[in-house]
């Protein structure tokens, strides 16, 4: 049986987004399945030209800025998947009331539906994953940053400090990754650089 696209962004879909699960789907379906083949076609079938991957290493682009990357362990297994340079791809505001920074996450390939919106278009929860806040130049100790259903167009994301934010200094937030996923499955790692000022 020959692959086809619509199997490649189906298993890729099932999969969380994990290349690796995806891998595994299509070998046990297709005979003529082949990883760095199917890994050119994954862009295809999702819009992306072919010319826009990076292989080799486990990397591979599916969209202009952002890619997927596998993570492996010394033994050089594959254990999960992350996707990188997403700094342009979501852009982040945020408001201080008390202890609680809120973030407000707008992903514009959400808001326009983009063909091209996966991987956001596949969470149903995010969440800050990595972070540092500071205020009046002074490091601020984070006590939780849960998750959050994410939204039409982006998501509504918190960050939970250990004490109130005092008056009249500037507090700053910068993020190096987000989390994304559906409810009981493994997390996706989103990571970029975002330096955002609280108003």
């Amino acid at each position: 049986m020959r692959i086809t696209d619509e199997a490649i962004r189906t298993a890729l879909k099932t999969s969380g987004g994990s290349h690796e699960k995806a891998d595994l789907r299509l070998f046990s379906e297709f005979s003529d399945y082949h990883p760095k083949r199917t890994r050119i076609t994954y862009a295809a079938a999702i819009g992306i030209p072919a010319a826009a991957l990076l292989l080799g290493a486990g990397i591979y682009t599916v969209h202009n800025g952002g890619y997927f990357s596998d993570l492996k362990n010394g033994f050089g297994t594959v254990t999960s998947t992350q996707y990188e340079n997403a700094t342009d791809e979501i852009s982040v505001s945020a408001t201080a009331e008390g202890s609680v920074i809120k973030l407000t996450l707008v992903i514009p390939k959400l808001m326009l539906q983009a063909p091209d919106s996966f991987p956001y278009s596949e969470f149903d929860v995010m969440r800050v994953s990595s972070c540092t806040v500071k205020c009046g130049g002074k490091k601020v100790k984070v006590a939780d940053m849960p998750y959050s259903e994410r939204t039409q167009n982006g998501a509504e994301l918190e960050i939970l400090l250990d004490s109130e934010l005092p008056a009249g200094k500037e507090v700053t937030v910068t993020i190096t990754s987000f989390e994304g996923g559906k409810k009981a499955d493994q997390p996706l790692p989103i990571h970029g650089n975002w330096n955002v000022t609280v108003e």
